[in-house]
């Protein structure tokens, strides 16, 4: 992934359903870039909820705030089979310091990963679990998208917005008995 800035990945790492790539306090080594299967990062709370803080899909980076941090604040866990490349830490921070190209495309996916997690705050404050349903379909699509696989159980996409698998099953009747979506399985296509 950073390669063509002149930065080589430190190596990868394959992981099965379940396995925990990185715990909370653990010492910050390494950010990662996805390249199959999929990775929730979370934390448990004290009252015993889990908050899903991101869902790594392939292609995608993460942990990467953590390159400022001297432990990790969440989990990083495999919801499937997954194969992670490693950047180390050190290594990615000195090519920082030394090229301008690469510290300013870090900053600009920082700058993008900043206004994606606004606009899943903005989502968290939808009350009504329809709505908010269905504005996690449309962030999702291009503008001109109508349809889209969901690719993670609906179990996953419910702790995704912070909803119950419940709510969200009884979101998708009502957002079906009122013609705002078709759906097939985990296939949606919005009626606009």
């Amino acid at each position: 992934m950073f390669e063509e800035l002149g930065i080589t990945a430190s190596g990868k790492r394959r992981l099965n359903k379940g396995e925990t790539l990185f715990s909370i306090e653990e010492k910050v080594v390494a950010f990662y870039a996805l390249e199959s299967g999929r990775i929730r990062m979370s934390r448990n709370m004290a009252d015993g909820k889990t908050v899903t803080f991101y869902v790594a899909n392939p292609g995608q980076l993460f942990a990467e705030a953590s390159l400022f941090s001297e432990n990790y604040h969440c989990e990083a866990v495999a919801e499937e089979r997954s194969t992670v490349t490693i950047y180390s830490k050190s290594d990615f921070l000195t090519a920082l310091r030394k090229n301008e190209n690469c510290a300013f495309h870090f900053m600009e996916h920082l700058a993008q990963q900043l206004q994606k997690q606004r606009a899943h705050v903005e989502l968290m404050h939808i009350k009504s679990a329809p709505d908010r349903l269905l504005a996690y379909f449309h962030s999702k699509l291009s503008s001109r998208e109508l349809e889209l696989n969901i690719e993670s159980t609906w179990k996953a996409v419910a702790a995704e917005i912070n909803l119950t698998h419940e709510a969200v099953y009884r979101a998708l009747s009502k957002l079906e008995k009122a013609r705002v979506i078709t759906r097939n399985g985990r296939r949606i296509c919005l009626n606009v």
